[in-house]
This record gives structure tokens, C-alpha cells and sequence, in this order.
């Protein structure tokens, strides 16, 4: 962990440059796009109702449109819940679930632009995270004020473009996919996951279609095995 402690109080002494004017253009683009989105899903309810609240919106998904609540997970007071994942089990029952999927997705990254922008980005341009070796339980590493790791969350509204090479410099992003899957494979030499992987196929959907299921719990499952 030493040699690391280096590495990550270098990154936050140097930050990474960004492109405000892009993140202003994003909110700009986006706000209006978030107030008719709003209008279309409380046209689809058929009842006024506040878009952003979890309880509201519960009420008109599962009252005044009576969709099942069987299979639904309850918050800990026992409220039925309206986290992301049970909007994406609801998409095929009833169109305004994703609709509010991406009203959500919508809302999360304006927030986020407006806190980097406002909060965040130094004088000369660049913006430093505190990045965190031993905060996540997973042990993966974090960072917070503000979370650079979100960015990858929104690559549709072209955030990640944002963060900009400074000059006669060059970023590189690099990735190793599945890595936990592919030493599972490596290590325990099963025919399927080797032939997959040999042949670039999709593990996540393999799995979801032998459970029938989609491939978002398809990974789910994957990934907790």
C-alpha cells in the first residue's frame, strides 16, 4: 500500500484538467430536456404528483396505477421501493418506469455538473478528488469532492469529454473487462466461460438467457458467484 499512498497523493496534487464551458453546455442542454420528461410521465400517470420523491412516486406506480407489488423490494420502514433496480424489473410492465429510469439519470447528472463547476474546479483549470485506497468494502478505490468515478456513469450526454488532455499531453483509459470472471475462468478451466471468452462472446447475456432473465441480472448473478 506504500508505493500506492504515493501514486494516489500525486494524483491529488496534479487533479485532471476539464473543459467548463462543455460541463455548462451539458447543463444547459439537459435542464430543459429533465422539465419535459417530467411533463410526458405526469401526463402517462394521469395525476399531478412530484416527480423527484421516491414516495410520490411509489404511491402513483403502485396505487393510482396498480401495478403488482409482488417480487418488490421494501425500503426498511416498509415502504414499497423505487430504487433504479426496481424500475428496470417494472420496464416491461409499464412504460413510465423507464421514463423515470432516465428522468432520474437525468436529474443525477446535472447535480453532479453543477457541483463541479460551482464547487470544484481550481483556478487553473483542473479538478482534484480525494481518491481513497481503503474506504470502499469491496476494496476497490474511491474518491469523493466530488466523485470523479461517476463520470463513466453518463457517457450518453458526453460528460467524459469533459475531462480534456492538457496540452501536448495525451489521456489513455484502459481496462482489463470481467477480470473477475476471467481468472474464474483461467483458474477453474470451464469449457463454457473459456469458449466465451476465446470467442468474445457475451458472458452476461449467456448466463441471463439460461436463467430468463436480463442481462442487467445476468451480470448480477455472474458477478455475485
Amino acid at each position: 500500500e506504500g508505493e500506492i499512498c504515493k501514486v494516489s497523493a500525486n494524483m491529488m496534487l496534479h487533479g485532471f484538467l476539464v473543459d467548463a464551458t462543455h460541463l455548462r453546455n451539458i447543463i444547459r442542454e439537459t435542464a430543459p430536456k429533465i422539465v419535459e420528461l417530467e411533463k410526458d410521465i405526469i401526463k402517462l400517470a394521469g395525476i399531478e404528483f412530484d416527480v423527484n420523491s421516491p414516495h410520490q412516486t411509489s404511491k402513483v406506480l403502485f396505487v393510482t396505477l396498480k401495478i403488482p407489488t409482488e417480487n418488490i423490494p421494501r425500503t426498511p420502514t416498509g415502504k414499497i421501493s423505487t430504487k433504479a433496480q426496481v424500475l428496470d424489473l417494472l420496464g416491461d410492465v409499464h412504460p413510465i418506469a423507464p421514463m423515470l429510469r432516465k428522468h432520474r439519470k437525468m436529474v443525477k447528472l446535472v447535480s453532479m455538473v453543477k457541483s463541479i463547476v460551482e464547487e470544484h474546479i481550481d483556478t487553473d483549470g483542473r479538478v482534484r478528488s480525494n481518491f481513497l485506497q481503503m474506504n470502499a468494502r469491496t476494496s476497490r478505490y474511491s474518491s469523493r469532492n466530488p466523485n470523479s468515478q461517476n463520470l463513466h456513469k453518463f457517457p450518453w450526454n458526453g460528460v467524459r469529454k469533459a475531462i480534456i488532455a492538457a496540452e501536448k499531453k495525451v489521456l489513455i483509459q484502459a481496462d482489463i473487462s470481467q477480470v473477475e470472471l476471467r481468472l474464474m475462468a483461467w483458474k477453474s478451466e470451464d469449457e463454457r466461460l473459456l469458449h466465451a471468452y476465446a470467442n468474445n462472446e457475451d458472458v452476461h447475456q449467456q448466463t441471463a438467457d439460461l436463467l430468463g432473465c436480463s442481462r442487467f441480472l445476468g451480470k448480477t448473478v455472474n458477478f455475485a458467484l
